[in-house]
């Protein structure tokens, strides 16, 4: 693995709210969760 590495992906339903959950490898080991609402898009034709 290096650093930018996705190490793991989850959506998860909190308050109501969906969210997307990622945990990126940062340099020198550490370890970034990221947590980003989802959205839905219609689509038309």
């Amino acid at each position: 693995m290096a650093a930018g590495d996705v190490i793991g992906v989850a959506l998860d339903h909190d308050d109501g709210i969906w969210q997307y959950e990622l945990k990126l490898l940062l340099p020198g080991g550490s370890v970034a969760k990221l947590e980003r609402p989802s959205c839905n898009a219609a689509r038309s034709g």
